[in-house]
């Protein structure tokens, strides 16, 4: 595996910038294919040199055969002294030494030592000497000791060349059996390289291929659950490049699209909002008022006590402040602003949305907050206030549907065992059936009428709680109402 990363680290540097999947396994199998003609080349030439060796065995075995039967002629004529005989032998010999002169290149280019070449010429010219002598000798009726002599040298070269080709025959055949020996380990070498590169580049290929694939695929799994997080992929092929750089384009564009959708939704429940809002701002209105007028009819009456006066601005500044803050707060929620998180209280973040939506509230639903006051959170206001607006406001349509007179309630708890605080909006209404509580999060589902939702509330709360590194769950008993619990993390607190 380090090699085939070391193989594609060589690729990039020799090209000096990114290469395409396609070039790297051409570049791979041209590479793989030259190594694969390397040794078969190498392994042809090994069998021609076999070949060659053989051929030369197969020379040598003929001559050291000619040579045998020029020894026996030899014998049958010292036995029987017949013509025929040394004729035979004779011709063998002429026939010897023109196949020694005919394949003697041959020879001295295939067989490990030609040397002893010159040598058996020697003895084969010397012996048909001895022997015409001999025969010679033998037809003259001479001196009997000198045709013993004569048989003696001849018998002496004759072993001397069944000996030289006994000893060449000998060792090129023992030559050949060790170059087949060593053939044979380079043919199992070639066939154990030939695998071991195979799985080498197929190393590579996954490597260069079936990782940057592999990565995408989780990534893609991870944007499927909702994490638009920068979308990096280690690779240096052009493809994976290029289509990163697509996606990245693609991730921003669908956070532009995600915040217009949230901005929509935001707005439809601002038309919600606005009648709560408009009812919160009356009371602190119609008290400014009744301040106003009192104070105005005894401005200049020098009797009433100057305190009473004073009390009377006081209840007006306060009134003031109070709409002040209500204004503020709806225009803290209308505006549109980056994904920021700060340290927030979680008590007086429910009671600013619970002012949002409160003149929403019918007077026979009773609402509880149960949320400590030392709980902070780290999270974004605005968001995490749309989050509660859109949970808050399907809990009062589902008692609106449901009964008559119903509840909803607030709580908030930390659970230190998992370091996150836990956040339930439980109401008395409806509930939801169980075949549909799988699809309450997905975007543009919706149980209501015509015109009468987008679909996007539930959807756009899920995606505000994943982006706070959070989770949300639901449960739901029809007849008997529903609890969507969220769970965020206190890190950062």
């Amino acid at each position: 595996m380090h090699f085939a990363i070391l193989y594609v680290n060589v690729i990039i540097k020799m090209f000096g910038y990114p290469i395409s999947i396609r070039r790297k396994i051409t570049i791979s199998y041209y590479v793989f294919l030259a190594i694969v003609l390397i040794v078969a080349v190498f392994t042809y030439f090994n069998l021609m040199t076999v070949e060659n060796r053989i051929a030369s065995t197969e020379l040598l075995h003929g001559l050291l055969d000619k040579t045998l039967e020029i020894r026996r002629y030899e014998k049958n004529y010292f036995l029987y002294k017949q013509e025929n005989d040394y004729i035979e032998n004779r011709r063998l010999v002429i026939e010897t030494e023109e196949f020694v002169k005919r394949h003697k290149e041959e020879f001295r280019r295939r067989l490990a030592q030609s040397s002893w070449i010159p040598h058996f010429q020697d003895s084969l010219r010397e012996y048909k000497q001895i022997m015409e002598k001999d025969f010679i000798s033998h037809s003259k009726g001479r001196n009997p000791a000198n045709v013993i002599n004569l048989e003696d040298n001849i018998r002496k070269l004759g072993r001397e060349m069944v000996g030289i080709m006994e000893e060449v025959s000998r060792t090129e055949h023992n030559n050949t059996q060790n170059l087949l020996s060593f053939s044979r380990r380079v043919l199992i070498i070639s066939f154990a390289l030939v695998v071991v590169l195979g799985i080498v580049f197929g190393q590579v290929l996954s490597r260069v291929v079936i990782k940057p694939l592999k990565l995408l695929e989780n990534r893609m799994n991870k944007i499927a659950e909702g994490s638009f997080e920068d979308f990096v992929i280690d690779s240096s092929d052009k493809e994976i490049i290029s289509f990163t750089n697509a996606f990245k384009r693609m991730l921003k564009e669908l956070e532009v699209r995600q915040l217009h959708l949230m901005q929509s939704e935001k707005l439809a429940s601002l038309g919600t909002m606005l009648s709560g809002v408009a009812h919160e701002l009356n009371n602190p209105l119609s008290n400014v008022a009744s301040s106003c007028q009192i104070l105005s009819e005894e401005i200049e009456d020098v009797t009433v006590d100057i305190a009473y006066k004073k009390e009377l601005l006081l209840q007006i500044e306060e009134q003031a402040d109070r709409m002040k803050n209500i204004v503020r707060s709806l225009l803290d929620f209308t505006r549109v602003r980056e994904f920021k998180k700060e340290l927030l209280s979680l008590k007086k973040l429910v009671e600013d949305t619970i002012v949002l939506i409160r003149g929403r509230i019918p007077t026979e639903v009773e609402l509880a907050i149960n949320v400590p006051g030392d709980i902070i959170i780290h999270a974004d206001n605005q968001r995490l206030q749309q989050a509660f607006l859109n949970l808050i406001k399907n809990a009062i349509e589902s008692i609106e549907k449901g009964i008559e007179k119903g509840r909803i309630t607030i709580t908030a708890w930390k659970d230190m065992g998992h370091n996150t605080v836990k956040i339930s909006i439980s109401d008395t209404g409806a509930g939801i059936r169980p075949e549909i509580i799988p699809k309450v999060f997905d975007p543009f589902f919706t149980t209501k009428g015509v015109g009468k939702g987008t679909g996007l509330g539930l959807f756009i709360t899920h995606e505000i709680i994943a982006e706070h590194e959070g989770m949300i769950n639901v449960e739901s008993k029809v007849g008997q109402g529903t609890t969507f619990t969220i769970e965020l993390p206190l890190k950062g607190v």
